[in-house]
């Protein structure tokens, strides 16, 4: 089970719930999807990447990783528009081939889209040094040890 921090759980829901969708809609067997419907989803769960990803980069405020992180989103985030685009015009050419691999190439970048905003978010910290109560990051902080939240000891 994935673990999803808390601030982008209502985004990773839609989009899981908008990926479910456009699933079923390809898998009705010989009911041709409705163009309308289809592509309305694939907005839907690209919005919902484009406001995680606003959150994952909010989270990186006076890091220095920052503007690495906005490049690289911007070009995952570009990718994902393009096959919601691709999905919306196999389904309005009604052209079941092109939507199923359409489908599965948005499920497949969205996937991969996650994965990097999980691994790019960062957490708040817990700990707190003691001369200036700012937040710090696990390690040696002032000489002292500051244990990782986040790991078992």
């Amino acid at each position: 089970m994935i673990e999803v921090p808390v601030p982008l759980r209502p985004q990773y829901r839609r989009c899981a719930v908008g990926l479910a969708r456009l699933s079923t809609a390809i898998d009705t067997g010989s009911a041709a999807p409705r163009p309308m419907v289809v592509g309305e989803t694939a907005r839907e769960v690209l919005v919902q990447a484009r406001e995680a990803a606003r959150l994952v980069l909010g989270s990186l405020d006076g890091t220095g990783r920052k503007t690495p992180a906005t490049r690289f989103l911007a070009c995952r985030l570009e990718r994902l528009a393009i096959a919601a685009d691709q999905i919306r015009e196999a389904a309005a050419a009604c052209d079941p081939a092109a939507l199923n691999r359409g489908v599965v190439r948005f499920r497949v970048l969205t996937t991969a889209m996650w994965k990097v905003l999980f691994a790019v978010y960062r957490h708040p910290q817990v700990a707190v040094a003691a001369d200036t109560q700012r937040p710090v990051e696990p390690g040696l902080a002032n000489g002292t040890f500051v244990p990782n939240p986040r790991t078992r000891t």
